[in-house]
């Protein structure tokens, strides 16, 4: 492709380059690589490594590991952040310590490479010895440089000096902001006579470096890597290699039973950062060495670059697999660069792969030292480490989108986004915070015992399935970000807007993704959050007080993905979602812009500049406008037509209010998703467009609802239940659904736009597929976007399915007809009827560690309930104590949470019917009472009796509904105790259920399964 094969672009200078975003991964990587070596040096520090294991020992015992397991009481969470935040807070004076020492590190190291940095350019000129080129020294080759200077299009001439002993035939641009020279080597002076094209060529190229402001970043970039390797790397290297350098350095590490193991573990954590870092040098290094011959054959130097590449590959000896990690490129790649110099502007998937990594060990290295550092109150560093990077990431894709519109208008940012994204989750899992075993989206033992998904694919401590369903969720937030910044790049028309058009987008998407991304880094280690949908059902509803009318695909409409739903209900994110959505439109303000000739590449333009064209105009953004009314109007109709529906189906049934209300949100979604598609295929803005629509169709639904809710109440055929005609608006319901039909709609909008784009793109690829007539083409386009969009509801509706459905399980075991053995069961035998419930259970239920719950509990009314509380029906036997097992499972994956204990005690004579009678006789007595925790929360308790299971010799059930209050939310239980007495063997069957109903189907199965293993 040549230059102006596809019409208009950018000019390069409108556009950030390949060297300063690798120049910005090089910072994040010596960030990273940085705090892991002062972290690593302060740990061999005499006395740190003793001091913070003892600290660490003495802080951790006001923790409660394990109390809270997976239980979701309020009083025992509240208690263990409680404890927590004591733990932090003991901690805090040595975390402070030891980020002082980190932070001096990072600041010593700046200092250096800042000193090196300003003294590069002396040592340069006192090194070689050069010499000033002066038009009274030398005037003819002093006249011939500053010809070269007005054809780069240099505002400001360099200082050309001479190299009297360089024999090369090269050059060297050299210098600090504000002071640049470009070093002439004596071999190459004869070339203006001899090869005035080659000559030219080099100059050029010197210049280029110039213009292209990259000299700064080249030697900032030197006095980076060598102020790491001096103050960081180095002493990380002694300290790894001896760790008692300061101690006893002749003494033999390895004597050490530890040592090995820590020497391979820090030792290769530190050759894979240290080689991310110089990779990424090199990288800064030979980008800008393919932008400067991009530059020099733009002023007509292609000619002469051509001859000297030929010339230097003849010379080159080094295999060229090497070159390509090398400091200068390969003679193809320059060549390349010199026919088309605008695929120098391609974001390759290398290259964000590359400041996607570097970006996620900064990003783990900063959240350590925000850990350490920042204030411990309980607030997660990674939400402080997000408003960070926030900045950085959509700096990149934002960079990465006008590039690639500069490049061409069918040029997709998708790779680049991609190569970010995976480059950022490869990096977390390199990350610094790795070293406790922490493993990203993966989980690690802060997530051990609940898990993802159902049937999850596990290695070790780890669910490779919660891994993949969190890197779903981070790419696909990245792929948005990405398309959301190449509709404003779209949306800006070709022409010298300069680079505060690209800051202005970062500026404006840079909110939403920071609540995204900080919500991220604080679920990612919690796989049980970020890998599984929820949804309601008509006994979450009954736990609440409420009744539902469970009708078709009512688990769909309510399906809940809990990072978004955080995410929406996070300050300030609606409206930063309309500013990025409304920013594109800032281009069809007037403006009149003149390109220069540097830029552009062309002739100087004489006379007034003119208005650029092709901004999306009025037409487009009037075209949008109405599509999302129009999607607006279809939404009312429907929604009357749903009305009409369910009047018809389940008129005044109890809860159909609550479901007209979430099928009416889903419906609000999808109307806007299929704004988003229709305007993504029909508008080459159309992800602009799209976003325009949406949020336009999102305030005229908010209008179309009330009148659909009035007419509702007063049109007797579109009634759901028995009322009265009230024309008032119901403004808390309004901005409920504003909130989620601007956030959930305009990202339905933003994702179905671009899964058209890609389909579009697809059936570019391969057009002998694809009908030529246009109609046929648009229905099958739409059929396939449906099918697709279909097939990703289906699968976050299998996601949820998979944990919310018990799977199939084993049928139970036959239920205990025959007499019982007239002895004590064994030991074995115990454990072996305590277990029998395990099989019946689905799948993700888990066993649930033991409770050590601490403080003093009070009862109410210890004279009547202590009985029943304390279960003093079953004490007070004389003889030999019984032989006792349990069994302890729960679900504990879910957001609602139940647990069943089974307690198997077998005695050396029969159990007595009087244990019944006695637990009646409790239950009777005791009819409400209220529990206070050692916390201090109140626990409300009404007991009723149920008719007991026909079970063995003989059964007794009691149930005790509970409820509680907790931080102005309230909450409720249910407690249900079965005891079965089967000839000498006593089998008691607690299940506890935390705001969601008792399971009678299966507490039958455990019941059955206990009783019938009973030898």
């Amino acid at each position: 492709m040549s230059m102006t094969a596809a019409g208009p672009h950018r000019p390069v200078s409108a556009v950030v380059s390949g060297t300063t975003l690798r120049f910005v991964s090089l910072v994040m990587a010596i960030i990273g690589t940085g705090t892991f070596a002062f972290s690593v040096v302060y740990t061999r520090l005499p006395g740190n490594a003793g001091l913070s294991m003892m600290t660490y020992a003495r802080c951790n015992e006001l923790r409660r590991p394990g109390q809270l397991g997976l239980t979701l009481d309020p009083a025992a969470i509240e208690a263990a952040e409680r404890d927590s935040l004591r733990a932090s807070r003991c901690l805090e004076a040595m975390e402070l310590a030891q980020t002082a020492w980190i932070m001096a590190g990072l600041a010593l190291l700046l200092a250096v490479a800042f000193g090196l940095y300003l003294a590069a350019p002396w040592w340069t000129r006192r090194r070689a010895g050069l010499v000033p080129i002066t038009a009274d020294g030398f005037p003819r080759l002093h006249a011939a440089l500053n010809e070269l200077v007005t054809d780069s299009g240099l505002r400001r001439p360099p200082r050309f000096v001479l190299a009297p002993h360089a024999a090369v035939r090269g050059g060297l641009a050299f210098g600090r902001a504000g002071r640049y020279w470009v070093r002439v080597n004596a071999g190459l002076v004869p070339l203006r006579v001899t090869d005035p094209a080659a000559f030219r060529a080099v100059v050029l190229h010197e210049l280029a470096h110039l213009r292209n402001r990259d000299v700064d970043i080249a030697y900032a970039t030197m006095a980076l890597w060598r102020a790491f390797v001096a103050v960081a790397l180095l002493p990380m290297a002694v300290a790894i290699v001896q760790p008692r350098i300061l101690t006893d350095p002749l003494s033999a590490p390895w004597v050490n039973p530890d040592y090995p193991r820590d020497l391979l573990n820090t030792g290769s954590r530190t050759v894979l950062f240290v080689l991310i870092v110089y990779l990424v040098r090199n990288s800064v290094l030979r980008t800008r060495e393919l932008l400067a011959d991009a530059r020099a054959a733009e002023h007509g130097a292609a000619d002469g670059l051509r001859a000297v590449m030929a010339a230097a590959a003849a010379r080159r000896t080094s295999p060229s697999w090497l070159r390509r990690f090398g400091v200068h490129p390969a003679v193809a790649a320059r060549l390349r660069a010199i026919d088309h110099p605008l695929t120098t502007l391609r974001p390759g998937f290398a290259e964000m792969f590359g400041a996607g990594m570097t970006t996620m060990l900064a990003a783990g290295s900063l959240t350590l030292v925000g850990g350490l550092g920042l204030p411990h109150d309980g607030t997660p560093a990674g939400r402080y480490i997000a408003w960070l990077l926030a900045p950085v990431v959509v700096g990149v894709l934002a960079m990465a989108a006008w590039r690639a519109e500069a490049l061409s208008p069918r040029a997709s940012v998708l790779p680049a986004a991609l190569g970010f994204s995976l480059g950022c989750l490869l990096g977390d899992l390199a990350s610094v915070l790795n070293l406790g075993g922490m493993w990203g989206v993966f989980g690690g033992p802060v997530g051990r015992g609940r898990m993802a998904l159902a049937g999850s694919v596990e290695v070790g401590n780890l669910s490779l399935t919660a891994g993949l369903v969190g890197a779903t969720a981070f790419t696909i937030g990245i792929v948005l970000v990405a398309a959301a910044c190449a509709a404003g790049a779209r949306a800006w028309p070709p022409g010298g807007y300069g680079r505060w058009a690209w800051l202005a987008g970062a500026a404006a998407t840079v909110t939403p993704f920071a609540v995204w991304f900080g919500i991220w880094l604080e679920l990612r280690p919690a796989p049980f959050l970020i890998g599984r949908f929820y949804h309601l059902t008509a006994a979450d509803f009954t736990t609440l007080g409420e009744r539902l009318w469970q009708g078709p695909g009512f688990a769909l409409f309510s399906a809940v993905y809990p990072p978004l739903q955080l995410f929406a209900a996070r300050p300030l994110v609606v409206p930063a979602f309309v500013v990025a959505c409304l920013y594109p439109l800032a281009a069809l303000l007037p403006r009149r812009v003149a390109v220069r000739p540097a830029d552009a590449g062309a002739e100087p333009v004489n006379g007034p500049p003119a208005p650029e064209p092709g901004p999306p105009g009025r037409r487009g953004v009037r075209s949008a406008v109405l599509t999302g009314l129009a999607g607006a109007g279809a939404f009312v109709v429907l929604t009357l037509v749903l009305r009409a529906v369910l009047h018809q189906a389940a008129y005044d049934a109890p809860g159909i209010v609550s479901y007209h209300s979430y099928a009416q949100l889903a419906l609000a979604i999808a109307v806007q998703a299929v704004v988003g598609g229709v305007l993504a295929a029909r508008q080459r803005r159309g992800l602009m467009l799209g976003q325009v629509a949406a949020l336009t169709c999102a305030a005229a639904v908010i209008v179309g609802e009330q009148g659909a809710s009035v007419l509702g109440r007063c049109v007797p055929p579109l009634r759901l239940r028995e009322g009265t005609c009230n024309a008032g608006i119901d403004l808390a319901y309004a901005d409920f659904l504003l909130d989620a039909v601007v956030v959930q709609g305009v990202l339905g909008a933003l994702a179905v736009g671009v899964l058209v784009l890609l389909l579009k793109r697809a059936a570019a690829v391969f057009p002998g597929l694809v009908p030529a007539r246009p109609r046929v083409r648009s229905a099958i386009l739409t059929a396939t976007t449906a099918v697709l969009v279909a097939v990703g509801v289906a699968a976050g509706s299998t996601l949820t399915a998979m944990t919310d459905t018990p799977a199939a399980v084993a049928v139970p075991a036959p239920t205990r007809s025959g007499a019982a053995v007239a002895r004590v069961l064994t030991q074995a035998e115990v454990q072996r009827v305590a277990d029998a419930a395990r099989p019946v259970l689905p799948r993700h239920w888990r066993t649930l560690p033991e409770s050590t719950s601490s403080g003093t509990a009070v009862l109410d009314d210890p004279e009547h309930c202590t009985a029943l509380v304390d279960e003093e029906y079953l004490t007070g036997r004389d003889g030999p104590e019984p032989v006792v097992a349990h069994g302890r499972w729960t679900d504990g994956d879910k957001i609602t949470t139940s647990s069943i204990k089974v307690t198997v005690r077998s005695y050396p004579q029969p159990v007595p019917s009087a244990m019944f009678t006695a637990a009646e006789n409790a239950q009777q007595a005791c009819r409400r009472f209220t529990y206070t925790t050692g916390e201090g929360m109140q626990l409300h308790y009404t007991v009723s009796a149920v008719s007991p299971p026909a079970l063995g010799d003989q059964a007794w059930r009691v149930d005790l509904a509970m409820t509680a209050e907790s931080s102005g939310m309230s909450f409720q239980g249910a407690l249900v105790i079965v005891l079965i007495r089967i000839g000498h063997t006593l089998v008691q069957v607690t299940y506890d259920a935390f705001s969601e109903p008792v399971d009678e189907e299966l507490l039958r199965k455990v019941l059955d399964s206990a009783a019938g293993a009973v030898p």
